[in-house]
């Protein structure tokens, strides 16, 4: 019998006094690497201006650009007289204006491609794929509150299961995913709703990972 194999859990983060590098230090004081922090104010930066400023020792240059709006890009240039990277105003420009041209292009492939795939009628049509979350949880609300479904439609159910069920005989959050504890139960318990009994080919194995 084969059995589930899950990912790990995310790692915990060391207390601060506890942490071995830069890294772990700005994990464990709160910061997250998903998340954009701060570094200087918009005031502070008027129009045709470059400002280095500095983040947990790493240099960010902060500019406003010909259109007014704030950028910031980390400094990568030839190493200055005192030690840092500096970027200049000239190249900021030139960094300025090919990414406005490579986003302008980008946005009208992206919006060709997107009308290319427009129906007559103005819609388009797409097929979305997610979990078996949601069926599970349908069958076990039909099952408390007593309609469950007929045959066409439990028959209908099953074969969604089986198809959704990955080589592992667990099922995932998606379709490229591992199997998920929290989708393998519901779809157990689901299954079983619709009959299927615990030494079941499309049952078992998700029993004997989940200890059922």
């Amino acid at each position: 019998m084969r059995q589930l194999r899950y990912s790990r859990p995310p790692a915990v983060p060391p207390q601060f006094t506890e942490a071995r590098n830069k890294r772990q230090k700005v994990r464990a004081a709160g910061l997250d690497p998903d998340y954009w922090y701060p570094v200087e104010y918009e005031r502070a930066v008027p129009p045709g201006a470059t400002l280095d400023v500095s983040f947990w020792n790493s240099s960010v240059v902060v500019y406003r650009g010909r259109d007014g709006r704030l950028r910031a890009t980390c400094s990568r240039s030839s190493p200055s007289a005192n030690g840092r990277t500096t970027l200049t105003g000239s190249k900021l420009r030139r960094v300025d204006r090919a990414s406005h041209a490579e986003a302008e292009s980008a946005h009208q492939h992206a919006a060709a491609h997107l009308l290319s795939l427009q129906r007559p009628d103005g819609c388009w049509e797409g097929e979305m794929v997610w979990n078996t979350m949601i069926l599970s949880q349908r069958v076990i609300l039909s099952r408390i509150t007593g309609r469950m479904p007929g045959d066409p439609d439990r028959a209908g159910m099953i074969k969604h299961f089986e198809a959704t069920r990955t080589a592992e005989g667990g099922w995932g959050q998606h379709r490229e995913a591992q199997p998920s504890v929290f989708c393998t139960t519901l779809a157990y318990v689901a299954l079983r709703m619709l009959g299927r009994e615990s030494d079941d080919p499309l049952t078992e194995p998700a029993g004997v990972a989940r200890g059922a």
